[in-house]
């Protein structure tokens, strides 16, 4: 009997350590499934271009685990309709990981209503900045926080001559008079070019205000503008149309400012010696807002604060700034420029060297050959003392520029009536100070 329950025993044993070598194994495939299984990040945006594609295929390709799914709610370009879908989405915390935003999505209202995730609370992000510009983490970083980074950059500036833009006339004070001067002396400053730097600067006059919430303040300055703009307005369509390639503007001096979007070393160059053809032009920001000139990105990185995946969303971000893919995507673009320090210096280096990238992979030799004032000319390859005025700029540049779509077009629209049809600039000012005030009703 002893030995039949010593069997029996025995038996028992061999089937509980079955079923718990059983449980194990089982313990041991489900961790292994959970390990296969792809884990999902979400990207929403508007107008997510070409290029998303390409870095999610890069991102893909280096972490295959990860699937990647995309939401553009403007892919038919309806930007209004677009932002109400997204704020409906958000409200109701149905909104996806990564925000892909461009200028028209109002980061700074999602901020304020604790929507993005600050940054700053990610793993690893205090080695990420090290590897920046440091312009970009001032820019980004604010009280310690930060919601938003960009990935790379061109530079929204007016570009000119010392005699506009020097500190003591390029002001909100005293630009309208600058203007004046310069229709006094019949100057063609137009030319047959795009008149969008006055609306640039009219436009700023009002967002000043917009975005500190209250009404319109600057009532003098923006009807002593307008009227200055429309007398230069007219000189430029009343003159005769010059052939380019015998005279350019403003080679032959007649254009003293342009609003520029400056995305490489060879771009600044090209403004100076070329464009200009002069010495040390100055790069200003707005002179109604801002001295400095603004970083012009198209898209901002960010992580919505419902998201179950931060820490994979901070993945994907940190991704797009490392060396790796920087190096990948930026170093050979013409147009814009890496926020990766080293990347950054390796594209300054090889403007330095007289490189630039070719239509195929790979760099090629730079051809400084152009016309100027109906001469072929050689201006020669880019030295440092050349390129310092961009650097010094780019490290002093602390704002993105913000494009509020509605403004736009409530300004352009008085603007292009009063250019048109004249008549008093008081009665537009007060026709757009109105639609304004209506819009940011709207808003509250």
């Amino acid at each position: 009997m002893k030995e039949a329950v010593t069997r029996r025993h025995h038996h028992m044993k061999k089937i509980t350590a079955a079923l718990i070598l059983g449980v194990v194994i089982n313990i041991m495939c489900a961790c292994d499934s959970s390990l296969s299984k792809k884990q999902t990040l979400e990207i929403v945006g508007f107008d997510i271009s070409s290029k998303q594609e390409e870095i999610l295929s890069a991102f893909q390709e280096k972490y295959p685990e990860i699937e990647m799914q995309v939401t553009d709610y403007a892919q038919d370009g309806d930007f209004q309709t677009a932002l109400q879908r997204l704020n409906a989405d958000i409200m109701g915390k149905n909104v996806g990981d990564i925000l892909i935003a461009n200028t028209l999505i109002p980061i700074g209202q999602y901020v304020e209503k604790g929507i993005l995730w600050n940054l700053e609370e990610a793993e690893g992000i205090e080695e990420v900045k090290q590897t920046l510009l440091p312009s970009v983490v001032k820019t980004c970083e604010k009280g310690g926080e930060m919601y938003s980074i960009f990935s790379n950059f061109s530079i929204n500036c007016f570009a000119g001559k010392k005699e506009v833009l020097s500190d003591d006339k390029w002001s909100a004070e005293s630009v309208s008079k600058v203007f004046d001067e310069l229709a006094d002396k019949e100057c063609n400053v137009f030319s047959s070019r795009s008149k969008t730097v006055y609306e640039e600067m009219l436009i700023a006059m009002v967002e000043e205000d917009v975005k500190k919430n209250r009404m319109i303040t600057k009532d003098q300055e923006m009807i002593r503008f307008m009227e200055s703009s429309r007398r230069l307005i007219e000189i430029s369509d009343n003159a005769p149309v010059r052939e380019p390639e015998n005279q350019q503007p403003y080679q032959s001096g007649e254009i003293p400012v342009s609003w520029e979007f400056i995305g490489g070393f060879n771009e600044f160059y090209y403004l100076n010696k070329v464009k200009y053809a002069e010495e040390d032009i100055l790069l200003k920001g707005n002179p109604i807002s801002v001295s400095v000139p603004l970083f012009d990105t198209s898209l901002e990185l960010s992580v919505f604060q419902s998201s179950e995946q931060k820490e994979l969303a901070w993945k994907y971000i940190s991704f797009l700034l490392s060396e790796e893919y920087q190096d990948k995507y930026y170093s050979e673009e013409r147009y814009v420029f890496p926020v990766n320090q080293k990347v950054f210096d390796k594209v300054y280096e090889a403007v330095l060297a007289g490189l630039e990238p070719g239509d195929e992979e790979g760099m090629v030799e730079t051809d400084y050959r152009y016309v100027i004032n109906g001469k072929e000319v050689d201006i020669g390859i880019p030295t440092k003392e050349d390129l310092q005025p961009l650097l010094d700029t780019i490290h002093s540049m602390d704002s993105i520029r913000k494009y509020d779509k509605e403004i736009i077009q409530i300004v352009t629209e008085q603007m292009r009536k009063y250019v048109a049809n004249g008549g008093s600039a008081k009665s537009y000012v007060e026709d757009m100070k109105y639609k304004i005030g209506v819009l940011m009703e709207e808003r509250r």
